[in-house]
């Protein structure tokens, strides 16, 4: 009989594990327990190339046996987004290790206690926070990358640069700009007029907020400071879980490069892979290209390479003409998949 599917994937998994553990028996370090904080140092495990594709691996074939086992989990998204922006997960994480009562909970973010129970209880089976007692939801323990940087009490306008905090802000962009585009998809895919259009004013988000647009202009206009501030944060924490090492390892030799030869990372962000080609590869040029408002912040992360002239911070739209001429390599890292096709094909050009 020929293997079926949840075997194979089974294996899979099973392989990936043995690779993971492997790598970080040789580096001393550990996948750190489901109940463990979540801190910059418990994530050492993943900054080794051949554990994040093996990571990869792991991920996508236990979505695929869940996908085969499971009916979908509709209601996940919607209990994370209410109880992060009802500040529930930064209460447990002043309660501690054990928890605290779901009527505690209650008190602080003015939620009935018996709704708020039902959240937890329906996230607790994702593994995002635990029963504290069998038949009883008296206490409630997370996963700590969830939490905010402000306590309950506070506004969450002023967003500190605290990589502890990053993996907060991937999530609301997620639950923010990520549902509001939700709500308009069906539309916008089903309307004449932007049925097959590329365009990124056309886009779900666009018709939600009412923008003639694109979604990284809207962002920059002053009344969105927030949204452009926690943006270029969860964008350090993507980079944060992705080794900038691997995008060195792959796809390119750059021990071929030498002094006079000069790299443009187009689009990059607060420069998470220039700042590894800098320390990995002295001798060479690098042009930091992005937006003003995004280079801006780049400039805190690369202060040293800026100040030796190795590093060069350049504001650039990537749909108007390169400014640098003559250049070795033109680095474009997670860049192409946020455009269609035709866009795609302009910023190349």
């Amino acid at each position: 009989m020929a293997t079926s599917t949840l075997s194979r994937l089974s294996k899979l998994i099973a392989e990936s594990v043995a690779t993971i553990e492997a790598s970080c028996a040789a580096r001393s370090v550990e996948v750190p327990s489901i109940d463990s904080a979540f801190t910059p140092g418990s994530e050492a495990f993943r900054m080794d190339p051949t554990v994040a594709q093996a990571i990869n691996i792991v991920t996508a074939s236990a979505y695929q046996i869940a996908a085969l086992l499971e009916p979908p989990p509709h209601y996940k998204a919607i209990a994370l987004g209410a109880l992060l922006e009802t500040n529930t997960v930064e209460i447990l994480r002043e309660a501690g290790r054990n928890g605290t009562h779901v009527v505690e909970i209650a008190k602080r973010n003015q939620l009935d206690p018996k709704k708020n129970a039902r959240l937890h209880r329906n996230l607790s089976t994702y593994y995002m926070f635990r029963e504290g007692s069998r038949m009883s939801l008296q206490t409630l323990v997370y996963r700590q990358c969830l939490t905010q940087r402000e306590t309950p009490g506070q506004a969450r306008r002023h967003l500190r640069h605290t990589p502890y905090f990053l993996g907060f802000d991937v999530l609301t962009i997620s639950l923010d700009e990520g549902w509001m585009g939700a709500t308009s998809a069906v539309t916008t895919l089903r309307d004449p007029k932007t049925r097959f259009s590329g365009d990124p004013t056309d886009a779900p988000l666009a018709r939600t907020i009412g923008s003639n647009v694109p979604f990284w202009v809207w962002i920059e206009q002053p009344d969105q400071e927030m949204r452009l501030q926690r943006f270029g944060i969860a964008m350090q924490g993507v980079a944060a879980m992705q080794p900038a090492a691997a995008a060195l390892d792959r796809g390119f030799d750059w021990e071929i490069l030498g002094v006079e030869d000069v790299v443009v990372d187009v689009g990059a962000g607060v420069g998470a892979v220039p700042l590894a080609l800098a320390k990995s590869y002295p001798s060479l040029k690098i042009v930091v290209q992005d937006r003003d408002t995004v280079t801006a912040q780049a400039n805190g992360e690369l202060p040293e390479a800026v100040r030796s002239g190795r590093v060069k911070l350049q504001g650039h739209d990537f749909y108007t003409p390169q400014p640098v001429k003559g250049a070795s390599v033109f680095l474009l890292k997670q860049i192409l998949h946020d455009w269609s096709d035709s866009y795609a094909i302009t910023i190349l050009k």
